[in-house]
């Protein structure tokens, strides 16, 4: 593989294969604190869309209001503000290579 080239404002170090035709790209959670270039934001396994991985604050539980028939225009709106509230959100006190306290890593919400 070449050195990792990070593509765009996104949080993963990709890398390419001599001669293959795609890139294959690694975000490292535990190893490496990449908030400050992270612009993603994840929809775990059981409904909720999260800011920030590290970061349990500003959830919206989608699977339970899309099933309990909260209107489109409320959701969105909803969706807009946290994405508003992203860069505050990010778990930018966490320390490179340590454990903290959040209680659902990428493995726990299905991503």
């Amino acid at each position: 593989m070449t050195e990792s080239r990070v593509c765009g404002e996104g949080p993963a170090d990709i890398f390419q294969i001599p001669k293959a035709l795609g890139t294959v790209g690694f975000i490292s959670q535990m190893s490496e604190c990449f908030c400050d270039r992270c612009n993603r934001i994840r929809l775990s396994a059981d409904g909720w869309l999260r800011p920030c991985l590290l970061n349990e604050t500003g959830q919206i539980n989608l699977k339970t209001a899309l099933r309990s028939g909260v209107a489109p225009t409320q959701l969105q709106a909803q969706v807009r503000e946290l994405l508003t509230l992203k860069p505050t959100i990010n778990f930018k006190q966490r320390e490179t290579s340590t454990t903290s306290t959040y209680k659902r890593t990428m493995s726990k919400i299905g991503g």
